[in-house]
């Protein structure tokens, strides 16, 4: 099933824009692409850091659970998306794709993700 999860990941490495891409599950690192010299641990630190202050919104604004947060940055983009079951997939641009492209370039392999983390066997469901 992961190497199902890793396959499905690897089409965001074929979008120009995409510079970096990590995907969590209950903290663990089940795949990630970054630049030379990131490093990933530092990284899931700060995508949780992320996540807490968006549990804090949810806690103090009454907003339900966080679906995806977007940050949009002078030179790129970044987006948090809750794919369910504590998994989550943060994707970093570079350039200025904008924020609606880049929802509409990872919502499929989120969704064809959360299928196979739900399956059993690795095979797609739904």
């Amino acid at each position: 099933m992961i190497e199902r999860v890793k396959e499905v990941l690897s089409k965001l490495r074929e979008i120009p824009e995409v510079l970096a891409y990590i995907l969590l599950r209950n903290g663990e690192i089940i795949d990630c692409h970054l630049p030379e010299g990131v490093d990933a641990k530092k990284l899931v630190s700060l995508v949780a850091t992320s996540m807490m202050v968006c549990e804090e919104f949810k806690e103090k604004l009454r907003t339900g659970g966080m679906q995806q947060a977007l940050t949009s940055y002078e030179n790129g983009t970044m987006a948090l998306l809750n794919i369910g079951n504590g998994t989550i997939l943060m994707t970093v641009t570079r350039g200025k794709l904008n924020l609606g492209k880049l929802l509409l370039e990872i919502e499929d392999p989120a969704y064809r993700i959360r299928n196979l983390l739900k399956s059993k066997g690795g095979k797609e469901v739904g």
